[in-house]
């Protein structure tokens, strides 16, 4: 189950749930109730419900069980076997909820989301909370002024010609999928064009010179920045790859915890370019958000 919201910013919930059986609960809308967990889990019970009524026959969730069905057959018509959602506080109390009303066998967050989330508590430690505003202020500035942004993209080109690997900046999105990875990852891959942008401006008639704002300046020029972001880079590309293995259609639960493990471990003697105080911090982030 996640949340969306329509072109009328409505929210609309949509529900997909695992079973041995081809089952899809269509989307709904709370209305004028709130967006509860117990509102929740009467819309996704009585979906459930409708659906399996319809295909099965029956009202009630113990009709279903049939004597003459194995015992795969009655789980899978009693039950749901398991309930995939969004990670807000809602949604994880009514996960809670559906397996101590027995709606559901066992259930779990959505793991890309959670990854997600990870990359957020990310952005609060101190070297990645400065490698980021860093990433924004100069991205921020050249996706904006379009003399500034043509001039990055012809030195971009000149140095993609030359063999290096470059993309275009991108803007920081904080709904994105781990949008701290690609915002910091494109900002260290321009940066050298970004010093050659400076460089050709300043060599510019003063008439003609693009109004480049100071702090920017000394963010491109400073000779701590590409550390700063090189620190982050690898762990942050690492939580990148995982939510893509997680986002996958086969992905099985199997998969996610074998990620949320590995990378914990990881932080024991990888990434030794974090302090450990950051690389703990972490650990916590990863333990807390895999509950």
């Amino acid at each position: 189950m996640n949340s969306i919201t329509s072109v009328t910013h409505k929210g609309v919930y949509n529900n997909i749930v695992y079973l041995p059986l081809a089952l899809y609960l269509a989307p709904f809308r709370l209305g004028a109730d709130r967006s509860t967990a117990q509102n929740l889990l009467v819309e996704l019970t009585q979906g459930l419900q409708a659906r399996l009524a319809a295909r099965y026959g029956g009202a009630t969730l113990s009709d279903w069980v049939d004597p003459g069905h194995i015992r795969d057959d009655q789980l899978a018509l009693c039950w749901l076997w398991r309930l995939v959602t969004d990670n807000p506080t809602p949604m994880r109390l009514m996960r809670r909820l559906a397996a101590d009303a027995n709606v559901c066998l066992f259930s779990y967050g959505c793991a890309a989301h959670a990854d997600n989330l990870v990359a957020k508590d990310l952005a609060l430690i101190e070297q990645f909370k400065l490698a980021l505003r860093d990433s924004i202020a100069a991205g921020v500035f050249f996706t904006r002024s379009t003399r500034a942004g043509a001039l990055l993209a012809r030195n971009a080109q000149h140095l993609r010609n030359a063999g290096a690997k470059n993309r275009s900046l991108e803007l920081y999105s904080r709904t994105r999928w781990v949008g701290e990875a690609a915002k910091i990852t494109s900002v260290l891959a321009n940066l050298l064009a970004l010093r050659r942008t400076l460089a050709d401006n300043r060599h510019e008639p003063p008439a003609a010179r693009i109004s480049i704002l100071p702090r920017v300046e000394t963010i491109i020029d400073s000779p701590t920045t590409e550390l700063s972001l090189a620190t982050c880079v690898p762990l942050l590309r690492a939580l990148a790859s995982s939510v893509a293995v997680l986002e996958a259609d086969a992905a099985p639960l199997s998969s996610a915890v074998g990620i949320f493990l590995a990378l914990r471990l990881c932080l024991d003697q990888s990434f030794a370019e974090l302090p450990i105080a950051a690389r703990s911090s972490i650990q916590s982030s990863l333990g807390r958000r895999f509950r």
